[in-house]
């Protein structure tokens, strides 16, 4: 599954279309859906996303 954040822009639509094409699973979420604890972890996350690998941004 690939976790897109939706900056409110069409570009993201066309990327997550491509995505698709090509087979892939796609989440989209709004970036005000979401929330970072500046400690390098997101919050209110789909439930189905499981994040397998972490690193800081």
């Amino acid at each position: 599954m690939l976790l897109m954040i939706d900056n409110y822009d069409s570009f993201t639509y066309n990327l997550v279309q491509y995505f698709a094409e090509l087979g892939e699973d796609v989440k989209v979420v709004r970036n005000d859906e979401i929330t970072h604890t500046n400690e390098g972890v997101f919050q209110n996350l789909p439930k189905s996303f499981r994040v397998t690998r972490y690193h800081s941004l």
